[in-house]
């Protein structure tokens, strides 16, 4: 079976990635595609993504995340078009995780446990050395 560029099952009659050099998108979805051949996904969105699948409420986790409601929606929307799927079934009142919502919660938990370690990693070889001096 065929998968789209996020590994999500397409029609077998789809032409999965039919790229050249001109071409910059993957026909099946319409993502952009990187010159190394990669996705990127911000982690801003995916932390905003946790955000939101811990509390089901946009507003409230909005706050947790230091940006407007508007702006957090922006971002989940932009985490949603960016793997092309759903992650949350909204109406007017609440909010709820969908299948693929809840398949990518540990998946995104991960991710930003591994992007933090590596974060610590590289900043840990860049801090001067400590010399301590006694009497």
């Amino acid at each position: 079976m065929q998968t789209d560029c996020y590994g999500i099952a397409l029609d077998a009659n789809i032409d999965l990635r039919s790229l050249s050099a001109s071409a910059t998108r993957c026909r099946p979805c319409g993502s952009e595609a990187n010159p190394n051949g990669r996705d990127v996904i911000d982690l801003e969105s995916v932390a905003c993504f946790i955000a939101a699948a811990k509390t089901l409420n946009f507003r409230v986790a909005s706050k947790t995340r230091a940006l407007s409601p508007a702006a957090f929606g922006k971002r989940i929307q932009q985490l949603e078009d960016e793997l092309g799927v759903v992650l949350f079934q909204r109406t007017t009142r609440r909010i709820e995780l969908t299948a693929a919502g809840h398949a990518l919660v540990s998946c995104a938990q991960r991710l930003l446990s591994t992007a933090d370690e590596c974060r610590d990693i590289a900043r840990s070889g860049t801090k001067p050395a400590v010399e301590l001096t006694l009497g």
